[in-house]
């Protein structure tokens, strides 16, 4: 888990947006969108630009603290090549 203040989390807002994940502020809630076809018959489940897909809402709490959960977090290493 990553607890995030309110800078690091717009940080982590903007540079996850760089690296292609799906992530937007919803008021005071970071929203992952992830997509996959079932989503359609979850709880979680949204639909966002024209799919199917879970949403993973990571509230802020009474600290103003985000705990974000580092499986959200796209890294920025490469995938491994074959020689």
């Amino acid at each position: 888990m990553l607890n995030l203040g309110i800078s690091e989390a717009h940080k982590l807002v903007a540079e996850q947006r760089k690296r292609g994940n799906d992530v937007r502020w919803e008021n005071y809630t970071i929203i992952f969108h992830r997509t996959s076809d079932a989503g359609r018959n979850s709880k979680d489940g949204e639909f966002r630009n024209g799919k199917w897909g879970f949403a993973n809402r990571v509230e802020v709490n009474s600290e103003g603290i985000w705990s974000v959960d580092e499986r959200n977090i796209r890294s920025s290493r490469r995938p491994k090549t074959r020689r």
